[in-house]
C-alpha cells in the first residue's frame, strides 16, 4: 500500500474524501518525481514526518535535509540514510555532503552500488 494511503488510513477522520483517495504515486506525479529513487525518498520522509505528528501531504525534494517544516530530527535523518543504504546499496555521505533531498537523489542516481 502506498505510503500516503497508509497515513490516510490512520488519519481518516481528519482528512477529506479527496485527500483519502490520493495515493503517494499521485503526489509523486504532481511533483514530477518520476524516478523510483525520488518516490522512495519522498515516501520515507513523508512517512516519518507524519509519524512525528506532521500534516504535510507531499514533500518537496528541494527542502534542506533538516528543514523545520518537515519536522525531522537527526535520528530521523539517520533512519532515512540507513534505509537508503539498505534499499539502494549506496552511501550518500562518501563524497560532498548533500544539503537537500534532491542532492541525495542525485548522489544515489550517479553512485556505484556498494
Amino acid at each position: 500500500m502506498p505510503v500516503a494511503a497508509c497515513a490516510s488510513a490512520r488519519k481518516s477522520k481528519a482528512l477529506s474524501a479527496s485527500e483519502k483517495s490520493t495515493t503517494f504515486r499521485d503526489i509523486a506525479v504532481q511533483l514530477n518525481m518520476h524516478s523510483e529513487i525520488d518516490q522512495w525518498i519522498a515516501g520515507r520522509v513523508l512517512a516519518i514526518h507524519r509519524r512525528n505528528g506532521g500534516a504535510l501531504t507531499s514533500v518537496d525534494l528541494r527542502h534542506r535535509l533538516l528543514e523545520p517544516a518537515l519536522g525531522l530530527d537527526s535520528l530521523d535523518l539517520a533512519e532515512v540514510m540507513a534505509g537508503i543504504e539498505t534499499r539502494f546499496r549506496v552511501s550518500v555521505f562518501d563524497g560532498a555532503a548533500p544539503r537537500t533531498w534532491a542532492d541525495i537523489c542525485s548522489v544515489i542516481q550517479g553512485a556505484p552500488a556498494l
